[in-house]
């Protein structure tokens, strides 16, 4: 039987997936159906949402033994009963209107097929080192063939905050299971979607009125700002790779940008922002290089051939 709306939770977390859950339960809206994906050898995935799934039957659990974010997705996608598919993390809270204000935005624009909104972080200005992603994008829709592919530049993306329609969705492909936490280039698995997206012509939205709270998204301490910061410039750096392999230039274009950033920031005297700027141009560049030289694409899905034993 269909739903309106499919909610997909990747998990690796059970100390905070309760809180997920339970956001996606005090939902405004009430036709959804939530499918937890749990990866990895910790029990507790499996028990919180099971505890949860029988107080409310509209919660499924799924389970993975390969680690990786995109591979969950991919399986929420296959199983996925709604007419719409609305992805958010295992970190993340939902506002209670979330679902609510999804469904409007698809049933407002008939031609919609990728929605994205605002991912909300708490206040970590307190922290000598802390990093948690957020977005705050603009009210903007991107029509890729009525604008020629000319994507507005205030046009923003997290894949823990956006949905899909389910057709879209088919027309898009799976995620890139290279990309992303758990992979081997730790990140840019949603901008590689999204940009996938764009290439099928789907009419794109951005929109502030979607929300979601990056509740326990923040990262304390040197090493773990460090490890964050690493992992988006490998996934940059082997996403901009595959645009270059496509024939796209925007990712030899994308590695002029992170050494001007660099440079910039050395001209301009921001001293503290340098090294920052260097480290990350330098794993974005080995990403790119390694890619180019050692990974296969498949253009007709536009995805990475997993290698695994290039890799072990």
């Amino acid at each position: 039987m269909s739903v309106t709306v499919t909610v997909s939770i990747p998990t690796v977390r059970p100390g905070t997936l309760g809180a997920a859950i339970d956001s996606v339960r005090r939902q405004s809206f009430s036709d959804w159906e939530l499918i937890v994906v749990g990866q990895g050898p910790d029990p507790g995935l499996r028990q919180v949402t099971e505890a949860h799934a029988r107080e409310d039957s509209r919660i499924r659990y799924l389970h993975l033994d390969q680690m990786g974010v995109s591979s969950a997705r991919n399986a929420a996608i296959g199983a996925a009963r709604g007419r719409i598919i609305a992805f958010t993390d295992d970190d993340c809270e939902a506002d209670k209107s979330w679902l609510a204000t999804v469904v409007k935005c698809f049933e407002d624009d008939p031609q919609l097929g990728f929605l994205s909104g605002a991912l909300i972080a708490p206040d970590i200005s307190g922290h000598w080192f802390a990093v948690c992603p957020n977005i705050h994008p603009d009210e903007l829709t991107y029509d890729p063939v009525r604008d020629a592919d000319r994507r507005p530049a205030r046009y923003d993306f997290a894949g823990a905050n956006f949905a899909v329609r389910s057709d879209a969705a088919q027309r898009i492909g799976g995620f890139d299971e290279c990309l992303g936490g758990g992979a081997p280039f730790e990140s840019s698995e949603d901008l590689d979607y999204m940009l996938r997206a764009e290439a099928e012509g789907i009419r794109l939205r951005s929109t502030p009125t979607v929300i979601v709270h990056h509740t326990s998204g923040a990262r304390y301490g040197m090493k773990a700002v460090f490890k964050h910061r690493r992992s988006y410039a490998v996934g940059q750096g082997a996403l901009a790779a595959k645009m270059t392999l496509r024939g796209d230039p925007r990712g030899r274009e994308w590695m002029g940008v992170f050494w001007n950033d660099f440079v910039s920031t050395f001209k301009n005297g921001r001293l503290s922002r340098s090294p920052n700027a260097l480290v990350r141009y330098l794993y974005v560049r080995k990403a790119y290089r390694d890619c180019l030289q050692h990974d296969e694409l498949d253009i007709a899905t536009g995805r990475y051939k997993p290698r695994p034993a290039a890799r072990a």
